[in-house]
């Protein structure tokens, strides 16, 4: 995912994949920084983590 696909997609459901073991999880998008490091915050369970955008991908399957 790009970053201006994540901004898109604020309050969607993604797939984030951890690019050295591959493991899924699903979150939801809740803000992109575009200023400064430019990650997204995504929403997984009760945590919200900065991701950098190429790890994320939309779920369709919970749109």
């Amino acid at each position: 995912m790009t970053l201006t696909e994540a901004i898109v997609c604020i309050g969607k459901p993604v797939i984030y994949t951890h690019p050295a073991t591959l493991e899924t999880e699903p979150g939801i998008i809740r803000s992109v920084d575009r200023d400064g490091r430019q990650l997204v915050q995504v929403q997984y369970g009760a945590n919200i983590w900065a991701t950098h955008p190429d790890n994320l991908m939309i779920d369709w399957s919970r749109r």
